[in-house]
């Protein structure tokens, strides 16, 4: 049998893991599987800064990394950036990276997150182009991490902001942004002018048939943009985009919340006739805003109760800056108009993010989230404690979630030995059940004993060999009971 070696110092599934730090070395390939490949040209890192005990438990953490999603917006794409490829990750909280699926060449990948679909727990994300509105495909996988159904949103495509399973799976509500003609000249630019409309759509996952379409250009006048042709324009392939919708939730009572960027409002909607009912922030609020109650450029608004709307508040655009960025809860009083503020989280470290990032509440009370393009994952008790906090290089993911996850990935593990000859690494991507390896060493395949173990120490564990490789060795994936649940194919180190 051939060998199977590392061709540098660390080289299968893509992944690494050094203490807290993830390294990315490769690519796990685009079906999710762990393979070997050559290393990469970038680097990116996932560094734990604060993990606190008091902190949230039993879950993984689920972020993109590699490509930003912001880069086709606030034109900040760095070098190292533009040399990165993009892959969705999942990783316990030491940093350890559990599985990874990496974009093709050209694309992107973002929103990784569990959903319920059919009554079981399923993976999401977005995958497809930045550039030409950010147009791609939902996926919808299984524990398996194949994918059982895509939402491919008609010739736009589904835009990289929203997707939402409701109706237990039934249904998804999806962002498109549709390139239309349109006057711009109320806003300085031309006549018959190009722009991105914003279209919020509720689809049904099986027959793909459309059940709720809205248009943003039916509804809101290109004037309540904060954002002139001229802004954006080199940054979305010539194509204004006054409006940049980029979330989507259902209110208690079945109202449609939806979050536009660059008008710096959220708007609730009527889920029957499509009317705006009220409209928070921005030019023309329906709300009078208290004391303290100030947010622009935001992204994932949402309603948890009938009364509150939580939302990441930006507070920049990478051109204008209001203040810090934040995680609000703002009280709304539907009978007066009015607002209170009821709590702005911002980061210790005056974190600013330009673009992305999210707030997900968890069972314990805390709240979890990515800060967007200030390249921190972090985590807060609801008296304000951070609890958790990581730095992501070279780019922020576009949103990050904590939440729990069982993964039988189809196949079996692999096993490379080391470049040294002194090292042995196991590797089975996805796999959530692995609490120990196990390595068998044997002058032939047929003939192999326990030579050593380790505990899971990452999607490739690295395990010391007694001795220099020689003759045949196979890895056995342990549970937590002791169990072997999966097997190397026996190797050579010849």
């Amino acid at each position: 049998m051939a060998s199977h070696r590392c061709r540098g110092l660390l080289s299968i599934a893509g992944v690494a893991v050094l203490g807290s730090v993830i390294a990315a070395c490769g690519s796990p390939g685009t079906s999710g599987s762990t393979s070997s490949s050559a290393a990469s040209a970038v680097a990116p890192t996932y560094t734990v800064n604060v993990n606190d005990a008091a902190g949230a438990t039993g879950g993984y953490v689920f972020f993109n990394e590699g490509t930003s999603p912001a880069s086709a917006v606030v034109g900040q794409r760095s070098h190292d950036e533009r040399r990165a490829s993009s892959r969705v990750v999942i990783a316990d909280k030491k940093g350890r990276v559990v599985w990874s699926r990496t974009a093709p060449p050209g694309q992107s990948m973002a929103d990784l997150q569990v959903q319920q679909f059919h009554g079981k727990p399923v993976l999401t994300w977005w995958q497809g182009n930045l550039a030409s509105g950010q147009s791609g495909v939902d996926y919808i996988a299984d524990e398996h991490y194949q994918i059982i159904a895509t939402i491919p949103a008609g010739p736009a495509g589904a835009n990289i902001h929203e997707f939402r399973l409701t109706d237990n799976g039934e249904h998804a509500w999806i962002t498109i942004y549709q390139p239309i003609t349109a006057d711009l000249t109320a806003v300085g630019g031309a006549k018959d002018g190009t722009m991105y409309d914003a279209v919020v759509q509720e689809i049904d996952v099986a027959t793909k048939k459309v059940l709720f379409d809205w248009h943003a250009s039916q509804h809101v006048p290109i004037t309540d943009s904060f954002i002139s042709p001229k802004d954006t324009v080199d940054n979305s392939g010539g194509i204004y985009d006054p409006y940049h919708v980029n979330a989507i939730s259902l209110a208690p009572d079945g109202h449609v919340v939806v979050s536009m960027r660059h008008t710096s409002t959220v708007y609730n909607l009527d889920p029957a006739t499509g009317a705006i009912v009220w409209q928070i922030g921005g030019k023309h609020s329906s709300f009078a805003l208290g004391k303290g109650v100030q947010f622009s450029f935001q992204h994932d608004a949402e309603m948890p109760d009938a009364t509150t709307l939580r939302l990441f508040n930006n507070n920049s655009d990478g051109q204008t800056t209001n203040g810090a960025s934040s995680i609000e809860w703002i009280h709304l009083d539907t009978a007066t108009h009015t607002t209170t503020l009821i709590r702005n989280q911002t980061h210790p470290g005056n974190v600013r993010a330009t673009a992305m990032g999210n707030a997900q509440m968890l069972p314990n009370g805390d709240v979890f989230g990515s800060w967007g393009t200030g390249n921190h994952i972090a985590e807060f008790t609801p008296t304000g404690q951070m609890v958790y906090d990581v730095t992501l290089a070279p780019t922020g993911s576009y949103r990050a979630y904590y939440q729990p996850w069982t993964g039988e990935p189809i196949g079996v593990p692999e096993a490379v030995i080391g470049h040294d000859g002194m090292t042995i690494r196991a590797a089975w991507n996805g796999a959530t059940r692995v609490v120990q390896w196990r390595v068998l060493h044997g002058s032939t395949a047929a003939n192999l004993t326990p030579l050593a173990t380790a505990a899971w120490n990452g999607a490739s564990t690295p395990i010391t060999l007694p001795q220099k490789a020689s003759g045949y060795y196979q890895v056995e994936a342990l549970d937590s009971a002791g169990k072997v649940i999966g097997r190397s194919v026996p190797l050579s180190a010849e």
